[in-house]
């Protein structure tokens, strides 16, 4: 089965499969009480496999469309990955007091509107939605966002404005979806 599956969707795979790989390693570095080799050796992993699980969302974007290997597996697998990663990323980092709980929980409904409206485009005939170049824009914001984050944690206020131009992307982009749908069910809406 896995060789069936093109390059863009195993790097979108193995997106999925790392998180919580990093997770279990951001949970040890901040429950380290003391900063001792261990706790500097998980930071630069937990950097290192941070960046390279982002660039994955690079990459399978980039060799999909090169390449012509967009497919709708992929669509729908994609923004899933980005969830699942970004997410579990924000929910750690609000754990430990690193990030403002209002900004996650913008995020968040934000995701769960755009899902509602990919849906409702599905059911009125549309096809899958590729991600739009806002939120493209917003989840990049909120990769490097979340690196910023995790190589200087500089704690909850500072953390927080660094990403509020990833929230500011996320209402761009979901506004946008709206107009979308608008246009399967109607200016009512």
């Amino acid at each position: 089965m896995i060789n069936k599956i093109n390059l863009p969707n195993k790097l979108t795979l193995i997106r999925i499969v790392l998180t919580p790989i990093l997770l279990l390693l951001m949970i040890f570095k901040y429950e380290a009480s003391t900063l001792t080799v261990s706790k500097v050796l998980l930071h630069i992993l937990v950097v290192l496999l941070f960046a390279s699980i982002a660039l994955t969302d690079f990459f399978d974007g980039y060799i999909a469309r090169r390449d012509n290997l967009v497919t709708n597996f992929g669509k729908l697998l994609d923004p899933i990955a980005d969830k699942v990663f970004v997410f579990s990323v924000l929910i750690v980092l609000v754990k430990y007091n690193m990030l403002s709980i209002w900004m996650v929980i913008i995020l968040l409904a934000r995701e769960f509107v755009v899902v509602a409206i990919r849906m409702l485009i599905l059911e009125n005939g549309g096809e899958v939605v590729a991600a739009s170049s806002s939120a493209k824009l917003k989840t990049a914001t909120q990769m490097i966002a979340l690196l910023f984050a995790l190589l200087f944690p500089f704690g909850k206020v500072i953390n927080s404005l660094v990403l509020l131009p990833a929230v500011v992307f996320s209402i761009i982009s979901m506004l946008e979806y709206y107009n979308l749908v608008k246009k399967y069910i109607g200016e009512d809406m």
